[in-house]
């Protein structure tokens, strides 16, 4: 199971981001610590899953590297988020944010399980799987304490953060599996869990309904069919170069004119090449309340 498991991080680490080979470089030096897993970090049999993740990517790993240029666009963004602060601000930023995506990360499972399983929250000794998974989780954190430092970002979105902290989510099963699940606690989840399915219901609702109001989800909203229509009408002819402020404005615009050429500014090194060899208009689009 190890190498299975250290081999299947490895390529889903390789196949979509650079926080998830955090992670798999994490798992592999906590797992290097623990006395039962050190073995399975230095077995040559772990060459196999690696081997293997590593052909399942080499399509992927082809195209990367001959567009390694827009493949950087994701990345810069983050780098480039606060440039504008001194190096202390970002600093302070970043570590602020790191706390935020740790704990958004996998909310609300932390505030649900010490509710339906109240010993999870007391002390129940030692335990070597919970030392392991804490273990990965302080690892993970000094690597990215690292990029804060070396590269300067002030933001880490939990989003992006995912794959990095997902393991946390066996520590508090763990902390289940420990503390027991008495039965007359069911009743009182399924009660939780049906209260939580009809918020998101009714947030739904409101999101379509009350959301465009306070303009709190006014992309959801947005009558891009209709702004089309407009710039058709105002001489915009659908071919050409599209340049947007942001990616959902740029996407709904790539919709609307599939002929076009269609950038973010949020994402510069993203720069598609022309569809035409023939002269296009160019067309600048952004969210005007935003200046």
């Amino acid at each position: 199971f190890d190498y299975v498991l250290l081999g299947v991080l490895a390529g889903l680490a390789l196949l979509t981001s650079l926080y998830l080979l955090i992670g798999i470089v994490a798992l592999g030096f906590a797992m290097r610590l623990d006395p039962r897993h050190a073995p399975t970090v230095t077995d040559t049999k772990l060459a196999l899953s690696i081997g293997t993740a590593m052909l399942v990517f080499f399509p992927y790993g082809f195209w990367l590297a001959a567009h390694v240029y827009e493949a950087l666009a994701s990345l810069d963004v983050e780098l480039r988020a606060g440039l504008e602060a001194t190096f202390g601000t970002r600093i302070a930023r970043g570590l602020l944010s790191l706390a935020a995506a740790a704990v958004l990360s996998i909310f609300p499972l932390w505030l649900f399980v010490p509710l339906i399983v109240p010993r999870t929250a007391t002390r129940l000794g030692p335990d070597p799987d919970e030392r392991l998974i804490l273990t990965y989780a302080l690892v993970a954190i000094g690597l990215l304490l690292l990029f804060l430092v070396t590269l300067g970002i002030a933001e880490f979105s939990h989003y992006r953060l995912y794959p990095v902290f997902w393991p946390l989510t066996f520590y508090l099963f763990r902390r289940i599996d420990r503390a027991g699940f008495p039965a007359r606690r069911f009743r009182f989840m399924g009660a939780l869990l049906l209260a939580v399915f009809v918020m998101v219901v009714q947030l739904r609702i409101q999101q379509i309904f009350v959301g465009p109001a306070y303009c709190k989800t006014c992309r959801l909203q947005a009558p891009y069919p209709q702004i089309a229509a407009k710039l058709r009408a105002a001489g915009f002819a659908g071919k050409g170069t599209i340049l947007a402020d942001d990616e959902y404005l740029a996407g709904n615009l790539r919709v609307q004119f599939p002929e076009a050429r269609v950038m973010a500014a949020r994402y510069p090194l993203f720069r598609p090449p022309q569809r035409s060899e023939e002269r296009g208009q160019c067309l600048v689009a952004w969210h005007a309340e935003q200046g």
